[in-house]
């Protein structure tokens, strides 16, 4: 049995396997090619009103199960001693499907501005497409690469 499995690991060339990378899809704006960078403030409300989509280097589609929205605002605050300084403030939700939630389109619009800095992390899709209705395993479930995008004036 030893000799079996030393065996198998052995290539008929004498060349060492190769080691495969893992690909991860890419997640883009909607059905455009944007997948981060610097955007103007109209371009990004119009993105993130139509979701997000996820592809991988070949093109297949994949089907979004979730992601983490986070968006950084910067503002200019007064310290103890009535200095300016400038602070970031952090909003992050988990949001299900490929759209933000209620609660963040109800004031995220409103509030980018530019030097902001909106991520769309952890973005988690179905690897089999084809399955739809069905019971999801945690194993039918994997991450795909992110979003960064900073506003511009």
């Amino acid at each position: 049995m030893c000799n079996l499995a030393a065996f198998a690991q052995k290539t008929t060339n004498g060349a060492k396997p190769i080691a495969r990378k893992l690909l991860l899809p890419q997640a883009y704006f909607a059905s455009t090619n944007f997948s981060g960078g610097v955007v103007r403030k109209d371009t990004l409300s119009k993105m993130l009103r139509k979701g997000i989509s996820v592809r991988d280097s070949a093109g297949n589609a994949y089907r979004v199960h979730g992601f983490e929205f986070g968006y950084a605002e910067r503002g200019w605050f007064d310290d103890s001693a009535a200095n300016p300084i400038l602070v970031v403030d952090y909003l992050t939700e988990y949001c299900l499907g490929d759209t933000l939630s209620g609660g963040i389109t109800s004031s995220i619009y409103d509030r980018m501005k530019p030097g902001d800095t909106l991520f769309i992390n952890r973005v988690s899709v179905y690897k089999n497409t084809n399955r739809k209705g069905e019971a999801v395993a945690e194993d039918d479930i994997i991450l795909s690469k992110g979003i960064k995008c900073v506003i511009a004036k």
